[in-house]
């Protein structure tokens, strides 16, 4: 007993030590070779690996969506946005406020900048709508212009400083508001300006929306989210729902037409001027004194009654028409494919996700 006793002792340490030699080894579950570290496949039978043995070197982890969008990166496109907008540039920065859009809908959350991205694209589109243009009346100089009559009847128009101008109250200016091919020219400038630069920087288009250089590729619901955002309002209003009339050039209002008006008056019918007026009674004709201007010479404008200007018959003086594209609404209607998802399930076996054929993934119909 005390020799078995022994015998066990001494091959006890041998036995341990062959244990740990043979799980210091990666043998395939298959064939039983030995396969070397770091092989994913066993290179006699090619059967693939249960596990593989871990690397002592750290492995690279891809960049995630969130940590190439970094907030720096979110906040130096609202800047960007910002600074366009204070260059007088509203529609580059309504353009990059929309594809800053598109980047917030990938998942990052930013309240600022998201709150800033709004701001900004207000903005712009006040701004846009918001111009003036000199007063056709007086031509921008605010004041208005009388028109006097000499004792012989001569007419002559004369400046009046001080005499604010019927027509645009004394600020010499009118509204415009362009109209929707006054708007595409607008855009299209402006969009010719903001894909240059972002094509300079190394920045990359995607069904609409430009993403940064590095980012890892979408997945589709990321594409559906940041393509409706994107996509935005209507293509032609921009969400305003209306375009500036364009009889009046968004003014709501056109110079006075009748012929000779000088700030709302004429010459007077009666008199043309010379304050006597010729009568005819009993057979005999004489001069008297014109009662019609009161011997002025100068009676108020029948057509405009003295404001120098006509109210616009076609907008009713808004100037602005309701938008023909969205009928009002400045939204693009809901895509009826994938019922605004932007993305649709194939009726296949497996049924496969994809991107909706019809609107793109943005959602939204053409118009």
């Amino acid at each position: 007993v005390r020799s078995s006793f022994r015998l066990s002792a001494l091959l006890l340490p041998l036995f341990l030590f062959a244990s740990l030699a043979v799980a210091a080894v990666l043998l395939c579950p298959r064939c039983g070779h030995e396969v070397e570290p770091g092989l994913v496949t066993c290179p006699h039978c090619k059967n693939a690996l249960a596990s593989a043995p871990e690397s002592s070197e750290p492995t690279a982890v891809p960049a995630s969506t969130e940590s190439a969008l970094s907030p720096a990166l979110l906040a130096s496109e609202l800047a960007s946005a910002r600074a366009a907008l204070a260059d007088d540039r509203p529609a580059l920065a309504w353009l990059r406020a929309r594809n800053l859009a598109g980047l917030l809908a990938l998942g990052p959350s930013a309240p600022p900048v998201a709150s800033g991205r709004g701001e900004v694209e207000r903005a712009a589109m006040a701004a846009i709508y918001g111009r003036e243009r000199d007063c056709p009346v007086c031509k921008g100089d605010g004041d208005a212009t009388l028109l006097f009559v000499g004792f012989s009847g001569e007419a002559s128009e004369r400046k009046t400083p001080g005499a604010k101008c019927p027509a645009c109250d004394g600020t010499g200016s009118w509204p415009i508001r362009p109209s929707s091919d006054q708007l595409e020219m607008i855009f299209g400038q402006a969009q010719r300006a903001f894909l240059a630069g972002l094509r300079e920087s190394g920045w990359a288009g995607a069904g609409g929306l430009w993403l940064p250089p590095g980012l890892p590729e979408l997945d589709l619901h990321q594409q559906a989210a940041a393509r409706s955002a994107v996509a935005g309002p209507c293509d032609v209003c921009r969400g305003r729902g209306a375009t500036g009339c364009e009889t009046c050039a968004g003014a709501g209002r056109i110079a006075c037409t009748e012929a000779g008006c000088v700030c709302g008056h004429l010459l007077c019918p009666d008199c043309q001027g010379t304050r006597r007026a010729t009568v005819t009674e009993d057979g005999r004709t004489f001069t008297r004194r014109c009662a019609t201007c009161r011997q002025t010479g100068v009676v108020v404008c029948p057509t405009c009654e003295g404001k120098a200007y006509l109210t616009c018959e076609e907008c009713a003086g808004s100037g602005e028409s309701s938008c023909t594209t969205c009928k009002g609404s400045g939204e693009k209607t809901m895509c009826k494919s994938c019922a605004g998802t932007g993305l649709r399930t194939e009726r296949t076996k497996n049924g496969t996700e994809e991107l909706c054929k019809s609107c793109g993934g943005t959602g939204r119909g053409k118009k």
